[in-house]
């Protein structure tokens, strides 16, 4: 084996292995079995949507997107893959678009069932925050 393909199969392991620690993680936050692996939905305390968001959706399909990418990269066979692992790239890259974009709300359904009483509970705070501010503008006018 030459350098080139020693580089290429380093590069393709570690993408491999990249992508399999976002699936863990996502596996891990999803399951929610300790406090530590719900954090990322918050109590309605100011936690950043984009953490939801990317807990839920991007993870996963970040992890396709690196196993796709150390497909790509194999020596011999990664241009014969890339037939493959392309479509599933470009279709694993719109969740990630999505994510970015918070104006395009996320079903219940790709929520775990833990999370979503803690979903609308956030929501509905947000809410009634609006409310009051809205009211308590009104009164300053």
């Amino acid at each position: 084996m030459d350098d080139e393909t020693i580089t290429a199969l380093l590069i393709s392991a570690a993408s491999f292995v990249v992508g399999a620690a976002f699936f863990a993680l996502a596996i891990w936050e999803r399951r929610g079995r300790s406090p530590a692996a719900r954090r990322w939905m918050g109590r309605g305390r100011g936690n950043p949507l984009f953490r939801e968001r990317m807990s839920v959706i991007g993870m996963p399909a970040g992890g396709v997107l690196c196993w796709c990418f150390s497909a790509a990269v194999l020596p011999v066979i990664g241009t014969y893959l890339m037939l493959v692992v392309a479509p599933i790239a470009v279709l694993c890259f719109i969740p990630l678009i999505i994510c970015r974009l918070d104006f395009i709300p996320i079903p219940d359904a790709v929520y775990p069932k833990w999370a979503r009483p803690i979903r609308h509970a956030n929501e509905q705070a947000v809410k009634d925050s609006e409310a009051w501010l809205h009211a308590y503008r009104k009164r300053q006018r």
